[in-house]
């Protein structure tokens, strides 16, 4: 994005690479939910999940512009 990459293809190739790594990574795609064999996930783990995410991307927007040193 920084370099002129739209935000659309940025964020469809990496939701497409994480699918796909879950997938291939030592078989693991079920435990996470994916493919026919998927089991299920349990409630609490997907929000607190969430949750975090949330609040790494808000420390992070806060804290933009910060960090860069090689500017």
């Amino acid at each position: 994005v920084r370099f002129g990459a739209p935000l659309w293809s940025v964020i469809t190739t990496g939701v497409l690479a994480a699918a796909m790594g879950f997938g291939v990574w030592n078989g693991l795609g079920p435990e996470f939910g994916l493919g026919k064999a998927g089991r299920d996930v349990r409630p609490g783990l997907a929000i607190a999940v969430t949750l975090s995410l949330i609040v790494l991307v808000a420390i992070e927007l806060l804290l933009q512009g910060r960090l860069y040193v090689l500017e």
